[in-house]
């Protein structure tokens, strides 16, 4: 931590030293949660947080970067959030940042309001049953309005968080939230350059969108509100990106509010057929694109099989084309929609089937995006060069020079665009195995082999949709038992027991808390949905 908080030294070497005591408190809870460890390590955090937190950019993707000594603190007190009791941390915590949130220091104020926001998902239950909620919004709703825009974007930010993580008691403050984040969105826009949104009215976009969300049916008194907002904004704003966000919020609206969101269906499509005439093009434009796809998916999930029908082909071809992009972003919403659509289509779809599912599964297979770190600069990949006019070196020299190469490499890294991909590929496997049943009876077992091969992958992420989808492929297999020949029987009953052992080993072994609950949780869905069809063999249990 003293290295951490020492801005003589260089952000490299001190997002590396913070990142340590990340690593830290994951493996030694106990000896982190001793108080007088515990208030070292918040003062440091809360002093990185201030002292460096006078920047537009810090509250965006806080949890998600490692960046920056700022953004690495943050994390930390995420993961004590996760690790440590909320008994424990929380009250800590506050200790330090109660006072800040009057405070007359703008870096005070945004470090207190951001604190808090990062805290609630680990401690969510605490928050609750102590009623804290309220006051943590009556600050948020200051924050709101204040005149500094970090502290405007901070509150925001909270808000959102505490849309995501402090449900259903979040819920109970709609009438007081959603006119104050319509009004916020009203006045920004008029703001907004003809390129790029303020960041304010990101953060706005953000907290309703999440808001609404998490609301499900309680939102649909509020639809016809929000809806005419969106619009309005849509119509009078220059930037597409700005379109992108109020986009993003038809279909925030569309999962909450499910079959409630007919009467407006005709009008965002509309909207959406402007948005995919841009073109699919790199930059903002890019980005509508794919939030348009992404709607068109959560519209066909939710908005009832028959009314969306009409635009199932139409949004077929679009997937098919879309998955093809050059862009992994725009491919990963193709596969969403895509299998949205197989909710729509259900076993028609099964003519569709092999072109989509060999995407899938190449998608799972990729390497693509990995980029391999050397110590030497500009030492690239594994060099075969051709040296002309040289004797052949023999096979024990080539050995001797890939290990150099090999030992060579610093490390190895894959873009998030292409892990976001292969998740995405692996949710929308098991969801088109679910929906379209018998059409899919040829591609489980191909299904379940690659799947199984990403169960150890590096990416948190990308482990949870592994877990979760072998279930569900499992589940959809055997729901169709009764087609099945005698050796698919067996084959499957085979794949039931080697799921539930994989998925009790990565409950055990995961070294990420999301990770092992994730395993936890598709190995209840097995279990639930084949008790008493599948033999459970002695060595499993």
């Amino acid at each position: 931590m003293q290295v951490g908080i020492n801005t003589d030294l260089g952000d490299s070497l001190r997002v590396k030293a913070l990142s340590l005591v990340t690593n830290i408190v994951q493996l030694r809870k106990k000896v982190i949660s001793k108080p007088d460890m515990l208030q070292k390590v918040l003062q440091a955090i809360f002093t990185i947080m201030v002292s460096e937190g006078d920047g537009e950019d810090n509250e965006d993707d806080i949890l998600e970067s490692s960046s920056s000594p700022y953004d690495t603190a943050a994390k930390i007190l995420d993961t004590l959030a996760l690790h440590l009791s909320p008994q424990v941390i929380y009250p800590a915590a506050i200790l330090i940042i109660g006072t800040w949130f009057e405070s007359g220091n703008v870096k005070q104020r945004k470090a207190a309001i951001l604190s808090v926001a990062v805290l609630c998902e680990g401690c969510a239950d605490f928050i609750k049953e102590k009623g804290l909620l309220k006051s943590l919004l009556e600050y948020a709703f200051i924050g709101i309005k204040d005149q500094e825009s970090v502290i405007r974007n901070a509150s925001l930010f909270a808000i959102g968080q505490f849309a995501e993580h402090l449900q259903p008691d979040v819920s109970d403050y709609a009438a007081d939230l959603i006119p104050v984040l319509l009004e916020q969105i009203s006045m920004t826009i008029t703001k907004v350059p003809h390129d790029k949104p303020s960041r304010s009215l990101v953060k706005a976009f953000y907290a309703l969108d999440t808001y609404c969300e998490n609301l499900g049916s309680k939102v649909v008194p509020y639809l016809k509100q929000v809806i005419d907002t969106s619009i309005e904004v849509f119509k009078i704003a220059q930037g597409l990106s700005v379109k992108e966000h109020v986009v993003s919020t038809f279909g925030a609206l569309a999962n909450a509010a499910e079959e409630a969101f007919l009467p407006y269906f005709s009008d965002v499509v509309i909207i959406i057929k402007e948005c995919l005439a841009l073109g699919s093009e790199a930059g903002d434009a890019g980005l509508l694109h794919g939030q348009a796809i992404d709607t068109l998916g959560v519209l066909a999930r939710n908005v009832g099989r028959i009314q969306f029908m009409p635009l199932a082909a139409d949004c077929l071809q679009l997937g098919k084309n879309a998955m093809q992009s050059p862009d992994p972003d725009i491919r990963g919403t193709a596969y969403g929609m895509l299998a949205s659509l197989s909710y729509v289509l259900k076993e028609d779809m099964k003519e569709e089937l092999d072109e989509i599912v060999v995407k899938l599964l190449e998608t799972l297979q990729s390497d693509e995006g990995i980029q391999v770190h050397y110590d030497e600069p500009g030492n690239g990949l594994f060099n075969f060069n051709d040296f002309e006019g040289e004797e052949k070196k023999d096979d024990d020299d080539d050995d001797e020079d890939d290990l150099d190469d090999i030992a060579a490499i610093k490390g190895v890294t894959v873009e998030n665009s292409y892990l976001e991909e292969k998740e995405d590929a692996c949710n929308a496997l098991a969801e088109i195995a679910t929906n379209t049943g018998s059409a899919y009876l040829e591609h489980f077992d191909d299904t379940y082999r690659e799947m199984a091969q990403l169960i150890d992958h590096t990416s948190v992420n990308i482990r949870k949709a592994v877990t979760t989808s072998l279930a569900r492929v499992v589940i959809a297999w055997s729901s169709l038992w009764d087609q099945l020949k005698q050796e698919d029987k067996a084959e499957l009953s085979l794949l039931f027991n080697t799921s539930l052992e994989t998925l009790m080993a990565s409950a055990r072994t995961d070294s990420e808390k999301t990770g092992a609950l994730a395993s936890l949780e598709a190995l209840d869905d097995l279990l639930r949905a084949l008790k008493g069809k599948l033999e459970i063999q002695p060595k499993c249990c």
